[in-house]
């Protein structure tokens, strides 16, 4: 389970809901997620899926809007993912970018849903974006 939170705008509770297993790819000044199907360690082959969120483009790179993204050139691999992890999940959703919804149905209703039942994240509704991992590198 995740705290997320949200913008009032969106009309949804800040809460905990079951998000799907995610690939990051990240450097020190920007980040793009996708999202995957199964917990199994990702193969160049691995089939990306759009990541189910808000402010995200289509090409998976995250707008951080007004976030200060400060991470030390320093910083170990442990404290880099932290910190991005911390920058994604601690920033307050508040819309879809592009014309494309990244999920089967309604992204609103979906994390609504979610926080307020606790289910798990249903996979099926999660969108290939016909990339791969070996894309990205």
């Amino acid at each position: 389970e995740q705290q997320l939170y949200f913008v009032n705008g969106l009309g949804m509770p800040n809460g905990k809901a079951s998000v799907p297993s995610m690939l990051w790819y990240a450097s020190k000044n920007s980040l793009a997620v996708f999202a995957l199907t199964t917990d199994r360690r990702p193969t160049e082959n691995t089939p990306l899926y759009f990541a189910p969120f808000f402010n995200i483009y289509e090409d998976g790179k995250v707008c951080m809007g007004t976030v200060s993204i400060d991470i030390k050139n320093s910083a170990s691999v442990e404290e880099f993912t932290d910190a991005w992890e911390d920058y994604f999940f601690n920033s307050y959703f508040s819309h879809l970018l592009g014309k494309q919804n990244p999920i089967k149905g309604n992204c609103v209703s979906l994390w609504k849903k979610l926080i307020e039942t606790g289910e798990a994240f249903p996979k099926d509704v999660l969108k290939k974006n016909n990339k791969t991992l070996k894309n990205l590198l």
